[in-house]
C-alpha cells in the first residue's frame, strides 16, 4: 500500500495508519495537513474513514478514497466506487460529492451507528478474525450474540422531520446516515446519500424470539410491520444497556444522534476536485 500512494503521489507525505498506536498517525495524520498540503488520499475501508473523519471535517480539504477495506460501504454506496482498479484508470468518471456525516455525541460517522446486536458483534468480533474472514466475520459474529447475549431493552427517542418527538421500547437500534452495514439488511431502492436527515430503524419486542421472527423476516423479503418500524428523523437519542458501534467501531451508547452542519468533498482526483 506505501509503494502504491508513492507510486501515485511521488510528491506527497504518506502516513501508514495503525489502529494499534492511533496517537502515533494521528500526530503525523494533523502534521501533514498542517505543513500545507491541498489534497487528501486515503487508502482504507468505512473503519478507516470514521477515524479519520474529525480531523477530515477540521481540514476542509478535498478527500480521495481508495476502497481497500472489508466492506467499503460507503465508497461503493455513495461515492460509486465498485472497482478501485477503474478508479485508478478513470478517475474522471466519479464526480466530486459533498457530504453531511451523521454525529453521534460529538463523534462523526458516515454509514451508521448500531445499538444491539450489532453493536455486540462488533465488540467481540477481532481484528485477526476479520483479517481471516473477511466480510464473513461481521454476519457470522452477529449469529453468535443471537445465541448467546442476553437481550437488550433499549428505550429510543426521536425527532421526525415534522419536529414530533416519539419514544418506542426496542430490541434494537440502527441509525443510518448511509446504508446499512451486510445482509439481512438491503439498500432501499428510494435511499438518498444527501439527505439531512436520518433513517431509523427499530426492531421492537421483548425476547429474543422476537428477535429472530423479525431478523427471519427480513432475511425472506417480508417485513413484519408489527415488530419492525422505519422512520425519517432529524435527532435520536438511546437509553438502555447493550452495546453500540458507528461504522464498525465500537462505541458508547449514543444520548444524541443528529446531522452534522459540516461537510467532507470527496473528490476522486485533485483536477475534479478544483474543476
Amino acid at each position: 500500500m506505501a509503494n502504491l500512494f508513492r507510486n501515485l503521489f511521488p510528491k506527497g507525505i504518506h502516513i501508514p495508519i495503525d489502529p494499534t498506536t492511533s496517537m502515533e498517525w494521528q500526530k503525523g495524520f494533523r502534521a501533514g495537513i498542517l505543513s500545507g498540503c491541498d489534497y487528501l488520499y486515503v487508502g482504507g475501508g468505512d473503519g478507516t474513514l470514521n477515524r479519520l473523519l474529525p480531523d477530515l471535517l477540521d481540514a476542509n480539504l478535498p478527500v480521495g478514497i481508495l476502497p481497500i477495506g472489508t466492506g467499503n460501504l460507503f465508497s461503493r454506496y455513495v461515492l460509486g466506487i465498485k472497482n478501485p482498479t477503474d478508479l485508478l484508470k478513470n478517475p474522471e468518471k466519479y464526480p466530486t460529492r459533498s457530504f453531511a456525516p451523521g454525529i453521534s455525541d460529538g463523534r462523526p460517522f458516515v454509514l451508521m451507528v448500531g445499538t444491539g446486536l450489532d453493536g455486540e458483534a462488533i465488540h467481540h468480533q477481532s481484528r485477526r478474525g476479520k483479517y481471516w474472514l473477511g466480510k464473513l466475520s461481521y454476519p457470522l459474529e452477529m449469529f453468535l450474540s443471537l445465541l448467546n447475549t442476553p437481550v437488550p431493552e433499549l428505550s429510543v427517542e426521536y425527532e421526525d422531520t415534522e419536529g414530533v418527538f416519539h419514544r418506542e421500547t426496542v430490541l434494537w437500534a440502527i441509525v443510518a446516515k448511509s446504508p446499512s452495514y451486510f445482509p439481512p439488511f438491503t439498500i432501499n431502492p428510494g435511499w438518498n446519500p444527501w439527505q439531512k436527515n436520518l433513517s431509523v430503524t427499530l426492531i421492537r419486542g421483548r425476547s429474543k424470539m422476537d428477535l429472530w421472527i423479525a431478523l427471519t423476516g427480513i432475511l425472506a423479503g417480508k417485513i413484519p410491520s408489527r415488530r419492525i418500524l422505519f422512520e425519517k428523523a432529524r435527532s435520536v437519542g438511546i437509553r438502555g444497556t447493550g452495546r453500540s458501534q458507528a461504522d464498525g467501531e465500537e462505541i458508547s451508547l449514543p444520548a444524541l444522534i443528529t446531522v452534522s452542519d459540516r461537510s467532507v468533498l470527496f473528490s476522486i482526483h485533485p483536477k475534479t476536485a478544483s474543476s
